[in-house]
């Protein structure tokens, strides 16, 4: 946890917010708030607006936050519970920052010697042409805004015809484009004082799989197909895992957060509002 220390913690978790991501955050902190309140006090706010939510109370609340995209997770509303003094679980104003903006963290790993994909950053009014991008990345890219949570915007790319496309469909902001790195994403955590073991990104997997199928050959198609009908009960397992992904009202993946919560505060009590 950043800010001071408190003993016995009521939990405030903070849900909704401000930006194109409210649905998911809702319900994302409604699961969090059902399971930490099976050990310690807790009280679910809904953020309407890019401001502290009324009945907040810094000295006697840590915050668990649940806010995704802009003001969520870009420092905006970490900064205003420094100023205030609060205690909350997760990044601080100035790492949030960083970690918003794709372009600067790219710059930031890079620096410390962590390869990253070939790319090129442009604002909105100056998009570079599909062949310009073609030409120094290849038509297999990703393209997706600068500074914005998930999948908001993003755009993935396997010809011509999809890079015109996506690039025509840039709107305001700075955008970034990127060389497609094929393979299985990785998510690994890490604290102060040792790093946790590595898993595939669940949030990830559904979006990959579907990306991965669209690419498919008609004889890769009909392979899988074929090994479908011979293992009937792979394919239920695989919407069910994905159906956690595709519930528009988020209230499935909502159950999956809550599961993670619970998970969490089982294994440690003492830090269930931290990460």
């Amino acid at each position: 946890m950043e800010g001071r220390p408190v003993n016995g913690p009521a939990i405030a978790v903070f849900a909704g917010g401000t930006s194109a991501e409210r649905e998911v955050s809702t319900g994302s902190g409604r699961a969090c708030a059902v399971a930490l309140a099976r050990s310690f006090a807790t009280r679910l706010f809904d953020v309407a607006a890019d401001a502290l939510p009324g009945g907040y109370d810094p000295a006697r609340q840590v915050v668990f936050s649940t806010l995704h995209g802009t003001f969520g997770e870009d420092g905006g509303m970490q900064g205003l519970l420094d100023a205030a003094g609060g205690a909350y679980a997760g990044s601080g104003a100035a790492s949030s920052a960083l970690t918003m903006d794709k372009a600067l963290t790219k710059e930031a790993v890079a620096a410390r010697g962590v390869r990253v994909a070939d790319g090129m950053v442009f604002d909105a009014g100056a998009a570079p042409s599909a062949a310009e991008v073609a030409r120094r990345l290849g038509h297999r890219v990703v393209v997706k805004p600068n500074n914005q949570g998930s999948s908001v915007g993003l755009s993935v790319v396997g010809d011509m015809a999809g890079l015109e496309t996506a690039l025509g469909a840039v709107a305001r902001g700075r955008w970034m484009v990127e060389r497609r790195i094929e393979g299985s994403e990785m998510r690994r955590s890490a604290r102060p004082d040792r790093v946790l073991d590595a898993r595939r990104a669940d949030e990830a997997a559904g979006q990959t799989e579907e990306i991965e199928q669209r690419d498919r050959s008609p004889d890769e198609r009909a392979f899988e197909r074929k090994r479908d009908d011979e293992q009937p009960g792979r394919d239920a397992e695989a919407r069910a895992e994905s159906s956690d992904h595709a519930d528009p009202a988020g209230v499935v993946r909502g159950q999956r957060t809550q599961r993670m919560c619970e998970q969490r505060a089982q294994r440690n009590p003492a830090q269930a509002g931290g990460t």
